[in-house]
């Protein structure tokens, strides 16, 4: 009537008792493994010498239940299983930006838990590792619930699969219910079919969930993480129905821009500052400043090295960028790769500037799915820079990153690169005649037009 504790010595528990029989509940501390009841006897086998058989069971293997005439009924799983959890990007579709070398299709991510998109692509994630636990008898309340909540980066999910043993399974008949909580969703198997796969193998009830997000405009950029986290949880106490052991994954995803937020999502509204858009200096003018922020420079984002096929990130869908007042050039949203940038339209009074830029973003994600460091290198071409010239690489790197309960990160970045990786893009105002009538100038009218073929040639002093 009363219970007791056992000795547990490495992977076997031993205790003195009198003959009887013997309930025994057994529990993991960390509450990882589910131990369903079992029964034990300890028997007299010579009254005379008070002889004793030591009751043995096995908490990791089956037993049959009913009469062994009958073929011993059904199989009972002692041990329910060790129901452990991942989640995984298992790759993306690229479409939204393609870069010079790159191609649209399925990619594999960085890592399961870390990767980069474009605003606009699409992520496929798996959650495995699960098995479903052969509950007994002894639970009245089984529960198992995995509920994945999507950052509002990610537009609702789509293509939700549950498969069960190999064999996907339809939400609905007494099965499992999946419950839409914005673009998150949350899945609860129903008790009956819990209870169902008691005495099924861990193969048989093995867990498998597939779904895929689309990366929206509400991403946050560089080093602010569009989360995801999935959480299974599960009965583990047949004493208690709602004892609940928790299981939290996560993963990180990241798109970039150039002159952007560094990190807006966790406050940090610090720009990136790749591009600055200048005018140029002469002296004849003074009203003409060295290096002065100049808005209202369209620039292109192209694709290939000729500037033929225009880059269309989906909130850029021009593929135009103007610069602002503190000569800002920003585009967002954009996947790891190599991007071409051209002006295309200069501000009224200015020339267009030469050169053609080629910048490369390349990220690296550390094991667990953070952002560990990016760069955005930078080189032109023009008409006395036929090749490539490297014009600088603006580098960023996390030197401290935190992680919090519900899976966010915060970051504290350090900016490295020449100049601060900022590259100047200058414009010349068109030049002007000087006006008549000040001091070292000269009025220059010209009366006669010019009928046949001849030169006209002005010596000035």
């Amino acid at each position: 009537g009363r219970g007791v504790e056992m000795a547990v010595n490495g992977t076997t528990a031993t205790l003195a008792v009198e003959p009887g029989l013997y309930m025994v509940l057994a529990a993991d501390p960390s509450g990882e493994m589910v131990y369903n009841p079992a029964v034990v006897a300890v028997n007299i086998t010579n009254v005379n010498s008070d002889e004793r058989k030591p009751g043995q069971v096995d908490m990791t293997k089956y037993f049959k239940t009913g009469a062994i005439a009958d073929g011993g009924g059904v199989n009972v799983y002692l041990k329910s299983s060790k129901s452990e959890a991942d989640k995984k990007i298992t790759g993306s579709d690229k479409k939204a930006v393609i870069a010079s070398g790159e191609r649209t299709g399925k990619y594999d991510p960085i890592n399961a838990y870390g990767d980069t998109l474009a605003i606009g692509d699409t992520a496929h994630f798996r959650i495995d590792g699960m098995t479903l636990p052969s509950f007994s008898a002894y639970y009245t309340n089984p529960q198992y619930i995995i509920t994945d909540t999507i950052d509002n980066s990610f537009d609702t999910y789509k293509n939700l699969k549950v498969t069960v043993g190999g064999t996907e399974v339809q939400q609905g008949g007494g099965t499992y219910t999946v419950t839409a909580n914005g673009n998150a969703f949350k899945i609860t198997f129903a008790k009956d079919y819990l209870m169902g796969l008691r005495g099924k193998s861990n193969n048989e009830r093995a867990l498998v969930i597939t779904y895929d997000a689309v990366l929206n405009g509400s991403a946050g950029l560089n080093f602010a993480e569009n989360h995801n986290r999935a959480t299974i949880q599960y009965s583990n106490n047949p004493s208690d129905g709602q004892s609940l052991r928790t299981i939290n994954k996560d993963t990180y995803h990241y798109t970039f821009g150039i002159d952007a937020a560094l990190d807006g999502e966790n406050g940090n509204e610090k720009i990136t500052y790749e591009y600055n858009k200048t005018t140029n200096k002469h002296d004849r003018f003074a009203d003409q400043k060295s290096n002065a922020p100049l808005a209202g420079a369209e620039f292109t984002l192209y694709t290939d090295e000729n500037c033929t096929s225009v880059a269309k990130p989906q909130l850029q869908s021009s593929g135009t960028a103007t610069s602002d007042n503190d000569g800002h050039i920003t585009f967002t949203g954009l996947d790891e790769g190599t991007y071409y940038l051209k002006e295309t339209k200069a501000p009224d009074g200015y020339t267009l500037s030469d050169p053609t830029y080629r910048f490369v973003i390349k990220a690296n994600i550390n094991a667990d799915g953070s952002l560990k460091d990016y760069s955005v290198k930078s080189s032109f071409k023009d008409a006395k820079h036929p090749t490539w010239t490297d014009a600088g690489t603006a580098t960023y790197t996390a030197t401290q990153t935190t992680k919090a309960t519900d899976g966010s990160l915060t970051y504290q970045i350090q900016r490295g690169g020449g100049d601060n990786g900022a590259i100047a893009i200058k414009n010349s105002k068109l030049q002007r005649l000087p006006s008549t009538g000040g001091r070292g100038t000269v009025a220059i009218t010209l009366i006669a037009s010019i009928s046949a073929a001849g030169f006209l040639t002005l010596f000035l002093k």
